[in-house]
């Protein structure tokens, strides 16, 4: 990795993540930036990326953060703490438990409340802030974004915001300590720092091409394998595979999709969030119900031949998990390190666009992606896992750049994290095949209801899969009654896919 160094170093990196506007990180090859830490498996090419992306250095609100406060916690004893006379009884309360209580202010009381010190309007008028406020007090039938969450929010009542442009705010602090605003410059940080610090060289997942693979040498060579794969040279005839941002939006502008957190934007408006925003968790829009809202978006795709079966058929729909998924989201979006419910394995085919994955086997559990049978995600967002835990990976994970046009394959039961390059757009649909029926169905005994009537599709429509079968739904008959799960909301769910934890 080369570039010139400006400011901290990172000790186990060796990579300055604080870069000059226009300065390019270039990744070279992978025999160059061959580590002490071997990987699990070969490498089966290298490749040369750049990425070059503009990083200001102050918030949107003309703080600059002094970051060295931060990482030398213990030094500089001389900074003046001005938290609690600009806070009060605030002050005591974490940036985090701060931001939950103070959302269910109204326009009015925050506004007053910013003039009050350079402390609060420090965090009240930061952009972080009124995005979770939108989430909360915004009608979330249909988000139109306003350039910054700010404005979507205030726009609706222009009233308040008169009064509020007659009142000076105070001086703003060009120069904040990190220590006494972790959380903001926490968003800060992983808002600029240079996608390139992250870029992978390596190149860890066979590619094979639609045209020679045969259905049953995927499943021997693969599937039965559990082996990931990504398959080239197998969308071309989809409806969708010559879209571009332009196209889809144009032709789906008015299709109003759900985009985390329960909030509900059009294409139209996402599109213009997208092309505005500067956070550092992005919504993502990930839409599990979308062939409900335009039959043109589930006609526009051909679930790929190798994964035709779909056993989760069987279920009557109002039982049938949720399955599949259309993702759109800017350059930082994606999903948290988790395992796919039930550990089915799962198939992502990219329109346009690139991903970055990290993938884990089974038997090892990547360092901070929490409980493996936990139904919620408790990593931390891609590129704050990065940032904590990549240096620390022994052995490290498995890792790819899929490009636009190609379709990966992730086995059932494995870990995986994804980051959005660049502006993308996906499709994925989890599976549940004859390949990796034992292990699916023995992590559905989690919930007996389901699991059980599952069982009893399986004997009415598939007799043959379970004869002769002592590994299927292994302890379901032991389950007793109290451990009976409802089926929880997609909402949340699929928040918990994309975002991991919030801060």
């Amino acid at each position: 990795v080369s570039t010139q160094s400006t400011g901290f170093l990172s000790p186990e990196l060796k990579v300055n993540p604080f870069l000059v506007m226009s300065e390019t990180i270039n990744i070279i090859s992978a025999q160059e930036l061959e580590t002490k830490k071997s990987p699990k498996y070969k490498l089966n090419g290298t490749h040369s990326l750049s990425i070059s992306e503009p990083v200001p250095q102050r918030t949107n609100n003309g703080v600059k953060f002094l970051y060295d406060y931060y990482f030398k916690l213990n030094e500089r004893k001389d900074v003046v703490f001005k938290k609690k006379e600009g806070m009060g009884y605030f002050a005591s309360l974490s940036d985090r438990l701060m931001t939950k209580t103070l959302v269910w202010l109204n326009e009015k009381d925050i506004l007053t409340l910013a003039c009050t010190s350079r402390e609060f309007s420090l965090m009240l008028e930061n952009d972080e802030f009124w995005q979770k406020y939108a989430r909360k007090r915004l009608d979330k039938g249909n988000v139109f974004f306003r350039g910054t969450w700010r404005s979507s929010v205030l726009e609706r009542n222009r009233k308040i915001v008169q009064i509020h442009k007659k009142t000076k705010p105070p001086t703003y602090i060009r120069d904040m300590p990190s220590r006494l605003y972790k959380r903001q410059f926490q968003n800060w940080f992983f808002s600029n720092i240079h996608l390139s610090y992250f870029l992978t060289p390596y190149n860890d997942i066979e590619r094979r091409s639609a045209k020679t693979l045969t259905v049953s040498e995927f499943f021997e060579e693969y599937e039965k394998k559990n082996k990931p794969l990504i398959i080239t040279d197998a969308m071309e005839n989809w409806g969708c595979s010559k879209w571009t941002n332009e196209t889809f939006v144009q032709e789906f502008s008015d299709v109003v999709l759900r985009c985390g957190h329960g909030v509900r934007m059009s294409v139209k408006n996402y599109n213009q969030y997208m092309k505005n925003q500067s956070e550092a968790s992005p919504l993502y829009l990930f839409d599990g119900k979308f062939a409900e809202k335009d039959q043109r978006l589930i006609d526009s795709f051909t679930v790929p031949e190798y994964f035709k079966e779909d056993l989760f058929s069987l279920l009557p729909e109002d039982d049938r998990p949720p399955y599949r998924w259309i993702i759109l989201g800017p350059v930082r979006t994606g999903a948290a390190f988790h395992i796919d419910p039930y550990k089915t394995s799962a198939w992502n085919a990219v329109i346009y666009g690139s991903k970055q994955w990290c993938l884990s086997p089974p038997d090892y559990d990547p360092p901070g992606a929490g409980d493996p049978d936990s139904d919620y995600y408790e990593a931390p967002r891609p590129v704050k896992w990065y940032m904590k835990y990549y240096s620390s990976c022994q052995p490290r994970p498995i890792e790819c750049i899929q490009k636009a046009g190609e379709i990966i394959f992730v086995p059932s039961g494995w870990w995986h994290q994804v980051v959005n390059l660049e502006e993308t757009f996906s499709v994925t649909q989890n599976v549940c095949n004859h390949g990796n029926l034992a292990t699916v169905t023995n992590d559905m005994t989690k919930n007996p209801r389901i699991a059980r009537l599952f069982k009893s599709c399986l004997e009415q429509h598939r007799p043959d899969l379970l004869e002769n079968r002592t590994d299927l739904f292994v302890g379901l008959e032991s389950s007793s009654s109290s451990s009976e799960e409802s089926s929880s909301d997609e909402d949340d769910n699929d928040d918990e896919r994309q975002d991991g934890d919030d801060e």
